[in-house]
């Protein structure tokens, strides 16, 4: 086994301890083991399977968002197809935003162009990211009106909204004055890469990097104006997407015997996204499940449920796409696996 596929593998087993420890940690926080087993035994079966039945059909429309957002930038894909990049995408993102790559691979192995995905990727974090605005505000909303809006969730949501303006000015930028936004990528990276000096740790971008993420977000903003009508398709996607996740945590209440409002599970879904993109631990890991736990015990669900039930949806939206993630990431081309073997005439 190589250096470089040990550390790979020692990586994979720290975060995995990382997880699990992080875990660990929330449910001792808030409650005993011995309350936490009670409220676990306590589940409906049935409302579980109904709960796994919503995950994957959430999981099913965000493959069909990315197949949208790829056609808009013309390359074609299948949803079912997208289903297994997705997962490795979500596998990769614990350690460093390279998910993107995974669908340049696709597009490649398909005979499409690399260049296009990216910017199909880019489109799709943004519209994903924006359809989430609407959970967001009626969270918040909610939260408000009974007076549980604490400083550290408003602020983690400010700064929510601050990552998709940047998303949303490199787009127009990208549109209107592209040579600006290489110079202002190739600025960041630089710094990026005095800060990663500084650390001893190495440079993580290539010196090419600024020229081609501009020239993506070029594509993206491009696409995106010269075919409005699939991107109407990708944002109704996006928020049904979003619906069928929020339904799926609602019925996790069910299934732990808890009747709640709409405005609970509202509240604790946008908080999980807001903290999957915003928080410094991979995927928000222990701070999400913390939020989400002390938001419901807040609304006044017992804490052992409160727990259980966050611990649960993550379970769902993270834990089972990581694991199945890295089953499928082995088999891929990107990582010499067994697709790897196959020649270029071989590819469909």
């Amino acid at each position: 086994m190589s250096s470089e596929r040990r550390v790979g593998k020692w990586r994979q087993v720290a975060l995995l301890v990382l997880f699990l420890g992080l875990t660990s940690l929330v449910v001792l926080e808030f409650t005993s083991a011995r309350e936490f087993g009670k409220a676990m035994a306590s589940a409906a079966w049935y409302w579980i399977v109904v709960s796994a039945l919503l995950f994957l059909a959430s999981f099913y429309l965000y493959a069909l968002l990315y197949r949208v957002g790829l056609q808009v930038v013309q390359v074609r894909s299948k949803t079912l197809e997208l289903l297994a990049p997705l997962m490795v995408s979500i596998f990769l993102n614990t350690a460093a935003p390279v998910g993107e790559a995974i669908f340049v691979e696709y597009a490649a192995e398909h005979r499409q162009s690399g260049a296009r995905a990216a910017a199909g990727v880019i489109l799709v974090l943004v519209v994903d990211l924006a359809t989430t605005l609407p959970f967001v505000v009626a969270g918040l909303a909610f939260l408000h009106s009974r007076g549980k809006l604490p400083s550290y969730d408003l602020i983690v949501c400010v700064l929510f909204v601050l990552v998709i303006l940047l998303f949303v000015a490199a787009l127009w930028l990208a549109k209107v004055r592209r040579s600006w936004l290489e110079k202002l990528l190739r600025w960041s990276q630089k710094a990026a890469n005095r800060v990663a000096r500084t650390f001893k740790r190495r440079e993580s971008t290539s010196d090419t990097w600024a020229a081609q993420s501009a020239d993506q977000f070029s594509e993206a903003s491009t696409s995106m104006a010269a075919h409005p009508g699939l991107l109407a398709t990708s944002v109704v996607v996006g928020l049904l997407f979003h619906a069928v996740n929020a339904a799926g945590l609602y019925t996790l209440f069910l299934a732990f015997g808890q009747h709640v409002a709409l405005g609970t599970v509202t509240a604790g879904f946008s908080m999980s996204i807001v903290l999957y993109v915003v928080a410094v631990t991979p995927q928000g890991v222990g701070a999400t499940e913390s939020v989400m736990s002390l938001l419901f015990a807040s609304m006044g669900v017992p804490s052992a449920t409160a727990v259980v039930v966050a611990i649960t949806y993550r379970i769902f939206n993270i834990w089972i796409p990581l694991v199945l993630g890295y089953l499928f990431a082995r088999r891929m081309r990107i990582f010499g696996g067994q697709a790897a073997a196959k020649r270029p005439d071989q590819l469909t």
